[in-house]
Parts: structure tokens; C-alpha cells; sequence
């Protein structure tokens, strides 16, 4: 069977790079007919975040990225899992204590970096004899556990990603590097490069699937794992997403959590869609896909090696294209689920038709915050566009509250006519006027069509909202 899984660190949210290595592992999964894995890796008290664990599932939960089986490495350490594995690479020469202050080890890699030699532990203590060892545990010396890196020959693997090809590393140049660190009452804690080792053989993963920037990881693994006998999976690494300029994704440039592009209405089928196509194109370079098309076609093999960067448009875009294919149903559920994540609330929550919000709006809706003013009391405006209709706008939107007061039917047809009726009184063109309106009623330039959002939002509310929208004006003068 084949066995994959996200291993993620508690110490913060779920990225859109995070995202596509998820979905990644979770279609060869399931393609395979085989195991996806979460598990988190928590070991490290100094990592660990104590929401992040739930908003990791959350986030999964709501892509629709469920996982098959669950595990935390803290929960595994408690129970004793890694001790027999520590033991067995002590009792086998693989592994011994390391008493270097942090001083001292920070002062040897200075001292590298300005000899221009990789930085890696010269050995100090490998050299030790087991009285010398013995002595300073018995001293309660504290101590970490070091991985004896062989002095001769080199570690490779060959990358699942053929465009990758075969990786190859100096032993020399690897140091011995820490496994185990010290906590409390002498206990030593598995670091992550020893705990995920074990994990990855315990739970039978044939295939790990993860960043770039654990390809230099990758060696020391395969050497714990041939120290202890262990099948060596296969490893496929994806290369980074890169921020919107090329530079490291953060938040400045795209990192934001996936629960933040949720309360910015953006639809989990779309930014799935989208992290799927940071690295891999169907062969038919369709943009839009859905799950099951993603499972027929995706091809872990044929995931590029070049760096993909994030781009906010082209998100929107598929996600504006995701909403328009949605049945209204579909839409109008989506819609009240968003409200009830943004605690927004409608002028008129009484007698609301969503499925007639979705008709008329879906075709011009980029993201689902872009119906935020139909629910809201208080609009904010564009002022710039205010001051430049500022002159005209206080009586014309007077005359047109005449108009409207006068409509038994609240059709948009009717709307509309009464609009047009209003507009001769005035020397203004047909695009000004419904630009004043569509400012005054909604509080942007851009909008679903206007007369069909004035009927759907109900003669009080309108005559409300251009009421409001005249006081501003009258305010600012």
C-alpha cells in the first residue's frame, strides 16, 4: 500500500506553499488507492503554537483534505516510542553524548564561516571514551545526543521528480548533527530529523512528499535509517512557492493563513484549484479543475521543478470563475456560510432569497467579500469618486428619492424607468447617474446590476441608504 504524509510543526498556519504539498500528498493518496497521514510534530516545546494544531485540522476540514489516520509526536513521546530506537543507536556506536556549551559551538561556527568551510560540528566529543562520557553524565554535565556521521563516502537518493535526478553528499561534509535534546529530569527528546525518521518507518511511509528546503535533510534520514535497518522511503521534493516579488513567501507577499483567504471569500475548490497549478499544468492546460478532474489527471511525476511564485490574480480569477460555475443553491449555501464566519449581518434579515443573491450577482463576483455591502448597515464610500460627482449628486439623489417613493411595484424594471424619469430633470449622462447610484446604494463604482441589487435590497433599505449617503454629503461640505 502506499503510505504518504503531511508532517506539519505546530508553531503557526497553513500557507498556500503548506497547501499544495498537502494536496499533493493527498491525490497520490488517493489515486493510489492508498494512506494519507497527518501528523503533527510537536516535540519542540519552543515551536509550538497552541492554536495552531486546531486551525491545521480546521484548515484541512474545510479544503476537503480529509486525512486517514492522526498522530502527535508529543503523544508518541509519552508513550515511550522512541526510547528502545535511542538505545539500540547508542548500543550500536551510532550515536553519543555531546557535552559542547552552545558557546563553544557558536564560536566553532564563526570560525568556519570565516574559513569559508561548511559549517558543521568538528567532533569534540565523538572522541571521548566511554569512562571519559560516563564521568561527566555522572557530573550531571547536560548533554545532547549526536548521530555518528561516517568519515569516508558519501549518502545519495534518487529525487521520485525525474527532473530532479540523483542527489549526492560528502559524508564529510555532513557533521555528526543532533538527534535527542535535554529536557527536564535528565529525559532526552527526540529532535524532528530523529522522531519523523522513526515515525516514517512505524507507520509505513513509502513515499515522503515535501518543500526543497528538506533536501539537505534527506541524507541525515537515510543515514538513521540505514543505521537501523529501516526500508528507505521514496522522497519527491516540491520546489518553493516564491512571493508575489520573487522573495520568500511571507506575508507581505502572499503567506497569509488559508482561514484568512476564507473570511476574504475565497472558495476552498478555488485556491485548491490554484495551488495545484503552482508546479504542475494538466496536459490539456485547462485553468479550471475540480477534484475529480485534479484525481484523473494529476501526475506527481510530472510536477516541474522550477519555482512557482504566488500570484493574488490569478487566485481571484479562478476563484471568480469557480463561483460562476457553482448551481445558485450551491452559491446561496456558501454565501450564509461566509456570513456566519464574518458575523455579518443583513439590513432586512427576514424574508432573504440567497439563491436570488447568487443569481444575480454570481456572474460579477470575484470573491464573496464583494457582496459584503449588501449585508452591511454602514457603507464606506470611495471618496474620490464622491467629490467628483459632488456638485450634482445632492439633488439629483433628492429627486431621485421622489421617484422611488412613488413606486408601488419595486421591480427593477420599475426601478429602472424611474431612474431614467429621474435623470431628465438633470444635465448628466446615463453613466454618471448610475455611477452616482451605484455609489450611494452600494458604496463602490463596481457592482452586479444595479436595478436588480435595488429590488433585491428592498425600497426601505434603499431609500435608507441614500439617505445616509446624503448626510455624509452634507457632512463634508
Amino acid at each position: 500500500m502506499f503510505v504518504v504524509r503531511f508532517a506539519p510543526s505546530p508553531s503557526g498556519h497553513l500557507h498556500i506553499g503548506s497547501i499544495r504539498t498537502v494536496l499533493y500528498n493527498w491525490l497520490f493518496a488517493r489515486q493510489k488507492e492508498g494512506k494519507f497521514i497527518l501528523r503533527i510534530e510537536d516535540t519542540d516545546e519552543n515551536e509550538i503554537n497552541p492554536k495552531a494544531e486546531e486551525n491545521i485540522k480546521s484548515t484541512l476540514t474545510w479544503l476537503g483534505l480529509g486525512w486517514d489516520e492522526f498522530y502527535k509526536q508529543s503523544e508518541r513521546y509519552k508513550q515511550g516510542i522512541y526510547i528502545p530506537y535511542i538505545k539500540r543507536l547508542l548500543s550500536l556506536g551510532w550515536a553519543y553524548p555531546c557535552f559542547c556549551s552552545q558557546e563553544q559551538l557558536r564560536q566553532e561556527r564563526v570560525e568556519m564561516l570565516e574559513n569559508r568551510e561548511p559549517p558543521k560540528y568538528k567532533g569534540t566529543c565523538r572522541s571521548l571514551s566511554p569512562c571519559e562520557r560516563q564521568k561527566k553524565i555522572d557530573e550531571n554535565n547536560s548533554y545532547i545526543l549526536r548521530f555518528k556521521v561516517p568519515n569516508e563516502g558519501s549518502t545519495s537518493f534518487e529525487d521520485f521528480l525525474p527532473r530532479k535526478g540523483k542527489f549526492e553528499f560528502p559524508n564529510k561534509n555532513i557533521g555528526d548533527f543532533v538527534i535527542t535534546r535535554p529536557r527536564s529530569e535528565g529525559e532526552q527528546v527526540p529532535t524532528f530529523l530523529l522522531a519523523s525518521t522513526i515515525d516514517d518507518y512505524e507507520m509505513g511511509i513509502t513515499h515522503v512528499i515535501r518543500g526543497d528546503e528538506h533536501i539537505t535533510n534527506t541524507p541525515r534520514q537515510i543515514m538513521i535509517q540505514n543505521s537501523l535497518g529501516f526500508n528507505v522511503p521514496i522522497y519527491a521534493h516540491l520546489p518553493i512557492v516564491l512571493g508575489t516579488d520573487g522573495s520568500k513567501l511571507s506575508k507581505r507577499t502572499g503567506a497569509l493563513s488559508i482561514l484568512e483567504y476564507r473570511r476574504q471569500g475565497y472558495l476552498p475548490e478555488a485556491i485548491l484549484n490554484y495551488v495545484l497549478l503552482l508546479g504542475w499544468a494538466p496536459e490539456d492546460r485547462s485553468e479550471i479543475l475540480t477534484i475529480a478532474k485534479m484525481l484523473k489527471q494529476f501526475s506527481l511525476e510530472g510536477v516541474s521543478t522550477s519555482k512557482g511564485s504566488f500570484n493574488k490574480k490569478q487566485l481571484t480569477s479562478i476563484n471568480s470563475k469557480h463561483i460562476e460555475n457553482l448551481q445558485d443553491e450551491e452559491l446561496a449555501r456558501k454565501i450564509q456560510e461566509y456570513l456566519k464566519i464574518n458575523k455579518l449581518r443583513f439590513d432586512q434579515t427576514s424574508n432573504f432569497d440567497y439563491t436570488k443573491i447568487a443569481s444575480i450577482c454570481k456572474s460579477r463576483t470575484r470573491v464573496l467579500s464583494d457582496l459584503d455591502f449588501l449585508f452591511q448597515t454602514n457603507l464606506t464610500y470611495q471618496q474620490e469618486i464622491v467629490g467628483n460627482l459632488k456638485s450634482l449628486s445632492s439633488n439629483i439623489l433628492e429627486t431621485l428619492l421622489y421617484f422611488i417613493n412613488d413606486l408601488s411595484d419595486f421591480s427593477s424594471s420599475k426601478i429602472e424607468e424611474a431612474i431614467w424619469q429621474a435623470k431628465k430633470e438633470f444635465d448628466i449622462s446615463r453613466a454618471d447617474m448610475g455611477l452616482l447610484i451605484r455609489l450611494a446604494i452600494t458604496g463602490s463604482k463596481v457592482s452586479p446590476d444595479l436595478f436588480a441589487i435595488m429590488s433585491l435590497l428592498g425600497k426601505e433599505n434603499v431609500i435608507k441608504r441614500i439617505n445616509s449617503f446624503l448626510l455624509i454629503q452634507e457632512q463634508k461640505t
